[in-house]
């Protein structure tokens, strides 16, 4: 087992952790309380992190909501644009990360490693499908209309993660829903007038 490296105990390389408070609505703010976070190996308190209450999960929800109609209209060319920003910034921060998670959770630096280049590969795949979201266009079974499948974004989500994988878990389900806010949305052109009416209007 790899060996925790005593120049890790009292703080990150690269000083990953300039704020620990609550990111809500474009602004960094203070929680009611704090609690500490434990460098298994040592017993010593490596950080203080705001614990978000309820109220703080309205505010962020609120917001979230506030923000939807305008991240709505974002081409998705310009949010890939953004995550392969995200993914670029990552990989600048490599050994902070890779520290940060052996401080926390306990893992050899080899296994947050693995999981920091995972993380990685997630954040850039979601980043290249994003400018690509396709809908479907198809002829119904009986042959009385055809189908129309475009997306619409359906709004926030509330992402719920376990902390045994704090890095690929946050990854793997934010940057999946930052591409698709879009639910399926079908359009139907039902007699021969509206089929030609529709493809008039779509050429």
């Amino acid at each position: 087992m790899t060996n925790h490296p005593k120049d890790l105990v009292s703080k990150p390389e690269g000083g990953l952790l300039p704020d620990t408070r609550l990111y809500i609505d474009g602004a960094w703010t203070d929680a009611a309380t704090q609690f500490d976070v434990i460098n298994p190996a040592t017993g010593k308190t490596i950080a203080k992190v705001s614990d978000a209450g309820s109220e703080d999960a309205l505010r962020a929800l609120d917001s979230a909501h506030a923000a939807q109609a305008a991240w709505a209209r974002v081409a998705p060319r310009a949010r890939a644009n953004l995550m392969h920003r995200a993914h670029a910034l990552m990989l600048e921060r490599e050994q902070a990360f890779v520290h940060t998670m052996t401080l926390e959770s306990g893992k050899p630096l080899t296994e947050s490693r693995a999981e920091f280049l995972l993380s990685a590969d997630f954040l850039l795949w979601f980043a290249e499908q994003t400018a690509h979201l396709h809908g479907t266009y198809s002829e119904s079974s009986n042959g009385g209309f055809r189908v129309m499948v475009t997306h619409q974004p359906v709004g926030p989500c509330l992402l719920i993660t376990p902390w045994n994988f704090p890095l690929l878990m946050i990854v793997r389900k934010g940057a999946q829903r930052w591409r698709q806010l879009h639910d399926n949305h079908q359009d139907r052109a039902g007699n021969a007038d509206d089929r030609r009416a529709f493809h008039a209007g779509a050429a």
